[in-house]
């Protein structure tokens, strides 16, 4: 935790991460060897315990994107996480954070709107990076162009008094806390989303406080970030697509997903493995390089064809009731918890892809279609690249 002005990029020192009352928190000290190291170990000690079963239906979870740079590559490249924002707790936490300063003699903080933008990204930046320093490589005020005064973060926080109980305790915290400096605050509480061993789904919470030192509004929100972040909902799963071998520079996320395309994808990532059966289907010749998919695809029961098991139609267009079919049947055909949907256009339950759906929303593979307010599927609508290989990607990262 540092003001910007207050350190430059030469005084910043090694961190030691330390656990207060379930928080993860940064001070200067030990060789960064021990550091590391004991930041692992305190970590795993900190965020097991906060773990607990919830219910996926519960919460609107949606796909959070970021740049990270890519010292390999030497560019940013895109990632993501999946989770929430929590207002009451983030709004329990500004009310317990001017009760503390007025307990203090101290002028309570005006809340920054025009702040919270960059609360609330650096709390999705740090569920992926849990630093002060971005995961695009820059310094944690560089999200804003000016105003961004003081931060203080912390990790697994099951309660806003947990959080503020430590801060508190921390010197280095408390005295952002405390500062007569500072006149705005906003405040982020981002519960990142984790698929535990036996299926069940839990959060990690994640908390930011921003600080600035002018009056409420008067921080500039601007285009600081020159590396062009991602802001595409298909970027981080093209990326994941392209480590994976599943695409190269030619990929057209615009363009219409055909069968033998997404079929291909999900056979390139099971090995390639050899189908013992002799041809299925009469329109997939054997000198064709999506052949061997398609067997392997069909002896899975991953697709069953198209004209009664006549036919496979590989250059046929895959609809999005296909996609989310074939993914469900590859990963076993899982059981959704419930059976009731909540797309006015998936009501049928006798359709063979009315459990592929609501398991793909369970999963927070799909959320519906945005232009009917998330109330609709849309079962038969064309599914482009794009579209796919992000249904994939959330299925398979």
């Amino acid at each position: 935790m540092q003001e910007g002005p207050r350190f430059s990029k030469k005084e910043e020192s090694r961190s030691l991460f330390l656990q207060k009352e379930g928080i993860i928190m940064h001070h200067r000290g030990l060789p960064r060897i021990l550091t590391f190291i004991m930041s692992i170990c305190i970590s795993l000690c900190s965020i097991l315990p906060c773990l607990a079963a919830t219910k996926k239906e519960e919460y609107d979870d949606e796909s959070y994107y970021f740049s990270v740079w890519n010292e390999k590559e030497g560019k940013y490249v895109a990632r993501s996480v999946i989770g929430h924002y929590d207002e009451d707790y983030a709004e329990t936490m500004y009310e317990l954070l001017n009760e503390y300063r007025i307990k203090n003699g101290k002028e309570p903080l005006s809340y920054s709107s025009s702040l919270q933008h960059c609360a609330d990204k650096r709390a999705v930046e740090i569920s992926y990076c849990f630093s002060h320093t971005r995961p695009n490589g820059k310094e944690w005020y560089t999200v804003v162009d000016s105003g961004y005064s003081g931060e203080n973060i912390g990790s697994a926080l099951p309660s806003p008094k947990n959080a503020m109980s430590a801060f508190e305790a921390s010197a280095s915290h408390n005295e952002n806390l405390l500062s007569d400096d500072f006149k705005s605050v906003a405040i982020s509480a981002f519960a990142r989303r984790v698929k535990l061993e036996n299926g069940n789904v839990s959060y990690i919470y994640y908390v930011v406080q921003s600080f600035s030192k002018n009056e409420e509004n008067n921080v500039i929100v601007g285009s600081n970030n020159t590396e062009n972040e991602h802001t595409l909902y298909y970027d981080a799963a093209v990326e994941w697509a392209k480590e994976k071998g599943l695409i190269d520079g030619s990929f057209d996320p615009n363009a219409i997903c055909t069968r033998e395309t997404f079929v291909s994808w999900l056979y390139n990532l099971a090995g390639s493995p050899t189908s013992s059966l002799q041809k299925v289907f009469c329109d997939v010749n054997e000198t064709e390089a999506y052949f061997g998919a398609i067997q392997w695809a069909y002896e899975q029961g991953i697709t069953t064809g198209r004209r009664g098991g006549e036919t496979f139609d590989p250059n046929g267009t895959c609809t999005r009731r296909e996609i989310v079919t074939f993914l469900w049947r590859y990963v076993g055909k899982p059981e959704p918890s419930s059976l009731k949907s909540k797309f006015k256009d998936v009501t049928n339950q006798n359709e063979y892809y009315y459990k592929a759906v609501l398991w793909a929303i369970e999963e927070n593979i799909t959320t519906g279609k945005a232009s009917t307010n998330y109330t609709t599927f849309d079962p038969l609508g064309k599914c482009t690249n794009g579209m796919a290989i992000t249904f994939t990607y959330r299925c398979l990262r």
